[in-house]
């Protein structure tokens, strides 16, 4: 193994680290562990996965069926699991409700109650105090330490919903913010823990985005994650269509799941064809989060005039749309107008275009 070294005319870090290097064939001899496969062709040990849904789609029964079949080993949705311990953060259920779930789901795949089952629930909604990211990866890792001294060698975590880790000051379309959250999760990584975060999809019809645009917040969810599980209401009701994007494996074929209390069952549906918003001349809804990753993507500042024609042409409304929509994002602050010139953009954009 070689070390690479920071070239002169590069600037210098305060403390220079080395990189490993390698040549090819060295590489290719190199012994390497393959991580656990938690779902067989899908998961892996020190991998993250984000399992994003439309509103009422029915995520947490999703998420705590997956939970309870990885805890016990068996089959998930057509998946192979292995036997992994869970760590299962709910913000969002009382624990009538979570315990509900549970038993509902448990007794439907067959878990008896005198059976062991491996996983542990933080049930958080209602704790005295919001929990911080810091201190829920501080209560995970000593989680993991100490189900590790007893003789757990691999785990799962699963953080229903993600958008309870963000606070009063955090920009759901910022992704410095947003990655830098997710990386934070790395040293639960390092631990042997994979981590499932369960998110909403932005407003209005997903029927013409891809399935990886689909999440609410900034592109850089997609990005970072290891794997992307989404799950789009289909057309017909009670139906969902189950879609992946998978990093280290071959992509598994997507397929469609009807609603049959309490879980949702595999069946031949055509997964494209998904629910559309009902037609008409105009496009009627689109999301501050569309509209905002819009204007950052234009990276530049305009007039009041040309921002509502680009509106009207990018998302196909009508002018008094765009100016009610351009208006209300002026009024809350997620757009300024300089007092000098006029012109209008995302707040701090130093690009201008008169």
């Amino acid at each position: 193994m070689s070390h690479f070294n920071v070239p002169e005319w590069m600037p210098k870090p305060e403390a220079q680290k080395e990189v490993p290097t390698y040549w090819a064939r060295e590489f290719r001899a190199k012994p390497v562990v393959k991580p656990f496969p938690i779902i067989e062709g899908l998961l892996s040990t020190g991998k993250r996965m984000l399992l994003g849904g439309s509103p009422k789609s029915n995520k947490s029964w999703i998420t705590m069926h997956l939970a309870l079949c990885v805890a016990r080993g068996l089959p998930w949705m057509g998946f192979k699991t292995n036997r992994t311990m869970v760590l299962y953060v709910d913000f969002e259920l009382d624990d009538w409700d979570l315990q509900f779930r549970m038993e509902e789901i448990a007794n439907e795949i067959g878990i008896a109650r005198d059976e062991d089952i491996d996983m542990q629930l933080l049930a958080l909604r209602d704790a005295d105090e919001a929990v911080t990211v810091a201190e829920l990866r501080l209560l995970l890792k000593e989680r993991i330490e100490a189900l590790r001294a007893s003789g757990s060698e691999h785990f799962l975590i699963i953080i229903d919903p993600f958008y309870w880790l963000l606070d009063e000051n955090a920009d759901e379309l910022n992704p410095s913010q947003m990655v830098g959250i997710l990386r934070s999760f790395r040293t639960l990584n390092r631990l042997g823990a994979s981590i499932i975060f369960t998110m909403h999809f932005a407003k209005g019809s997903q029927a013409q985005k891809f399935a990886i645009d689909r999440i609410s917040g900034t592109g850089g969810f997609g990005r970072d994650a290891d794997v992307i599980m989404t799950v789009t209401s289909h057309k017909d009701e009670l139906n969902a269509a189950y879609e992946f994007y998978v990093r280290s494996f071959a992509t598994p074929k997507s397929f469609t799941a009807a609603w049959e209390f309490p879980l949702m069952v595999r069946n031949q549906k055509d997964p494209t064809d998904l629910r559309e918003p009902k037609k008409s001349g105009r496009r009627q809804v689109v999301s501050d989060f569309e509209l905002m990753e819009f204007a950052r993507s234009v990276n530049r500042k305009f007039r009041r005039p040309d921002w509502i024609g680009t509106l009207i042409e990018r998302f196909g409304i009508g002018r008094a749309t765009a100016q009610r929509y351009l208006a209300e994002l002026l009024a809350e602050g997620q757009l300024d107008e300089s007092p000098s010139e006029k012109l209008v953009g995302v707040p701090g954009n130093m690009k201008f275009d008169i």
